[in-house]
């Protein structure tokens, strides 16, 4: 069933679509940083302290970027090393921005220490890897997030809750199209990186179908270079995740597009209506939504006051900061997590073997 008082309005509050876990305690938590990039100086940071959260210290594998973004973004405490920050009692929920082929034993040491995490995605570069750091924070009692940001792009979230209020009737396909020059760091260049595109962006579609329409029971994927790249794993890769009731959902992601027509957009088909949207990046733009009901050739579109960058990194802080509040895991948990994880490698395995892959294929002893 379509929700009918919703769509009837004459426009849709698109921040009251986009609904954002808000801590009861924003500051009562100490955030303190492992890693001082980019990301961490120019997103994470501005998108924490706007909503309130406390960030009291920060440590890097280079002293005098830490020592800068501290400066930068008013933070009390530069770390010398990873153990120091841990052992700094102000410090209760650790942010690790590190590269991804070192996550996960910064992450075991965080756990170990009794604190919070917020890992990056991806959560590791195995699915076994990234079932340890799992099990392990699930052993210690400690609450692990995965900072899955894509989910709360303000288009994707609000299309979640439109989906989830049942706008589109009997779900049918939903199809996604990334045409960008990814901006790739100059460590995916070395020859360990040999995945590229599905584990390292891809990872964010993946999540984000999940996000909207659960987990699905099979992948199928092709993943391709281009002539002359630097890297050594796939730039371009397709891939389409299938549900036992009969929906599916592809996508396609290009990161080698040498022309102006930069954009990432999504389409979501039902029986009832069809949700079109563009996540509003790299542009750094407002994303989009436009809903139209069969029958009706109008568009409503509502508008966010929110981005994806910075604004959704809060929301991935804020869910965890939520979860230790209520004593429940996060929504982005790691756990729930190992669900995008397995999709994840389900693609390399059917680009592997050419075939479809079943999600339950994928265990602790995939690398």
């Amino acid at each position: 069933m379509s929700e009918q008082p919703l769509l009837t309005l004459p426009a849709i509050e698109g921040d009251a679509l986009d609904t954002r876990p808000i801590p009861d305690a924003p500051d009562a938590l100490g955030i303190g940083c492992i890693g001082a990039g980019n990301i961490v100086a120019n997103a994470h940071l501005p998108s924490y302290q706007a909503a309130g959260f406390r960030v009291v210290a920060i440590t890097s594998r280079t002293q005098a970027n830490a020592r800068a973004v501290a400066e930068l973004r008013d933070i009390p405490k530069v770390h010398e090393s990873v153990d120091a920050l841990l052992a700094d009692p102000a410090v209760d929920i650790v942010d690790i921005a590190l590269p991804p082929d070192l996550q996960p034993e910064v992450a075991l040491r965080v756990i170990d220490a009794g604190k919070h995490v917020l890992a990056q995605k991806p959560l590791a570069v195995s699915f076994g890897e990234a079932e340890r750091v799992v099990r392990s924070a699930e052993a210690r009692g400690v609450t692990l997030a995965v900072n899955q940001n894509g989910r709360w792009d303000p288009s994707i979230n609000a299309a979640r809750t439109l989906i989830r209020g049942g706008v589109l009737g009997e779900r049918l396909t939903a199809q996604m199209t990334m045409r960008i020059s990814m901006p790739w760091q100059d460590y995916y260049q070395q020859e360990k990186y040999n995945r590229l595109m599905v584990l390292h962006m891809s990872v964010h579609h993946i999540d984000q179908m999940r996000w909207l329409f659960g987990d699905p029971s099979a992948v199928f994927a092709h993943g391709r270079k281009v002539p002359g790249q630097p890297f050594h794993g796939e730039t371009i890769a397709e891939y389409t995740m299938f549900y036992d009731d009969g929906f599916f959902a592809t996508s396609h992601d290009d990161g080698t597009n040498w022309s102006n027509d930069l954009s990432i957009r999504y389409r979501v088909q039902g029986s009832e209506a069809v949700l079109v949207g563009e996540i509003g990046w790299p542009h750094l733009t407002y994303s989009t939504l436009k809903i139209q009901r069969k029958g009706d050739g109008a568009w409503i579109e509502p508008r966010f006051s929110r981005m994806w960058f910075p604004d959704a990194f809060s929301a991935t802080m804020g869910e965890l900061i939520c979860a230790i509040e209520g004593g429940r895991p996060p929504a982005n948990s790691g756990a729930d997590n190992l669900g995008t994880m397995r999709a994840v490698f389900a693609a390399y395995r059917a680009m592997s073997e050419r075939r479809v892959v079943g999600v339950d294929e994928i265990n602790a002893s995939d690398d």
